[in-house]
């Protein structure tokens, strides 16, 4: 099946005789990139943000490494998420995957979801 542009398709329809099928394009129009917000979940996203989380307990207990544990600590400790520079940018995306992995509890992983937005 060829394709004219990256966003077209040609889809086989029939044109009566069950036994013979046609080609036809359908366009899809080109949809742009739209940043959508919304109160709700802003107000939602702030409350995540700012629950209070032990994160020495889960450093004591061995849940998270010293890595991660200083990663969420300089995380909160910055006044606002556009006030926290990443030193190691690698470091942070890589830290934070592997908490997504390894922690089940639902309020830490809609907290480090939460930072990734």
């Amino acid at each position: 099946m060829a394709l004219s542009s990256p966003h077209s398709a040609q889809l086989p329809t029939s044109t009566g005789s069950p036994s013979r099928a046609v080609n036809k394009e359908i366009k899809v129009p080109d949809v742009p990139p739209v940043f959508v917000t919304n109160e709700y979940f802003d107000d939602y996203t702030w409350d995540i943000l700012h629950r209070a989380i032990s994160w020495e307990g889960y450093r004591n207990a061995e849940l998270i490494t010293e890595q991660e544990y200083e990663v969420l600590s300089q995380y909160r400790n910055a006044r606002t998420p556009s006030e926290y520079k990443v030193s190691d940018p690698d470091a942070f995306v890589s830290s934070l995957v592997k908490l997504l992995n390894k922690i089940s509890r639902v309020e830490i992983l809609l907290y480090l979801l939460a930072i990734i937005d």
